[in-house]
């Protein structure tokens, strides 16, 4: 099973996308990283080692997951719509949130679904091979880590890994998009 070197970058000085580099960087070549937001929890103790495992057969160079609050509805899909989906993304009982994690991992397992879209930094794993090869993430941009996808053709959405994401918290998920003074 593969190593993933989990970091989780932070900045004063709001140039997230530098921040990035600086720490891939320093990680040793050809090994697998996985990045994770401030406001990003992992629902259950053995996530990792399932994300290893699916990295493992290294069927894509940039993985993402489920979580409850994106703007995309390809990794956030359990908003109430149809009727009889959970909306879990103003869903604040915990609980709810890792029974949700535990539902889908028992569900989809390693399932993975290939994606042309972009994955969300807020969790994304991928090799320092592929970083270097699209020249790293790009610096004093808000949107780094949507360019950065968008740089990789092999993308894969790990169906049964589902995490929660804070993404600005008690605010609507249609309101939570404006609040960027974080990043800029």
């Amino acid at each position: 099973m593969v190593h993933i070197n989990w970091i989780e970058p932070y900045t004063e000085d709001k140039n997230i996308g530098k921040e990035y580099n600086r720490m891939v960087s320093l990680l040793p070549d050809h090994s697998w990283v996985g990045i994770t937001d401030h406001d990003m929890c992992f629902l259950h103790p053995y996530q990792k080692r399932w994300i290893a495992e699916i990295v493992d057969k290294g069927e894509y160079e940039l993985y993402g997951c489920l979580t409850n609050r994106l703007r995309s509805p390809e990794q956030a899909p359990y908003r109430g719509e149809p009727y009889y989906t959970p909306n879990m993304a103003q869903e604040t009982d915990f609980m709810r949130h890792k029974q949700m994690a535990s539902l889908l991992y028992d569900t989809f397992r390693q399932q993975v679904s290939a994606t042309e879209g972009t994955i969300a930094g807020m969790m994304m794993v991928f090799n320092k091979d592929t970083w270097e090869k699209v020249g790293g993430f790009p610096e004093n941009r808000i949107d780094y880590d949507i360019e950065f996808s968008k740089l990789i053709k092999r993308k894969g959405i790990m169906e049964g890994i589902y995490v929660f994401h804070d993404y600005r918290l008690p605010s609507t998920l249609e309101d939570a998009g404006f609040f960027t003074n974080h990043l800029k």
